[in-house]
């Protein structure tokens, strides 16, 4: 392990100045404090504000809409009856029934 070890002169790293790594450094403290004053003035700018209220269109039109009129339309149906007679034939009586048919008002 001895033998891979490279001894630092800690002289040598004291003495050197790194005046570019110092510059940058600054810069960057500077500018995050720069940026957090920017964004706490115009944050307590923002909560000064007095809502904005801004005008709705409503969703649902003021205007009446027709609606479907249910009509009733008599259907013929024819009913057999239950007795046969001999010739095999069977008497249809028909019968009228309502069916409820539904036409808009708005239909051509």
């Amino acid at each position: 392990m001895s033998e891979h070890f490279t001894p630092l002169d800690i002289n040598k790293v004291k003495n050197t100045q790194n005046v570019i790594n110092s510059i940058l450094l600054g810069m960057l403290i500077l500018m995050t404090f720069v940026l957090a004053v920017f964004l706490f003035v115009l944050i307590r700018k923002k909560v000064a504000q007095p809502p904005v209220r801004t005008a709705t269109t409503p969703l649902i039109s003021p205007s009446p809409v027709p609606t479907a009129i249910p009509t009733l339309v008599p259907t013929p149906v024819a009913t057999a009856s239950p007795t046969l007679a001999a010739t095999v034939s069977a008497t249809f009586t028909p019968a009228l029934t309502a069916t409820p048919v539904i036409s808009s008002a708005s239909a051509r």
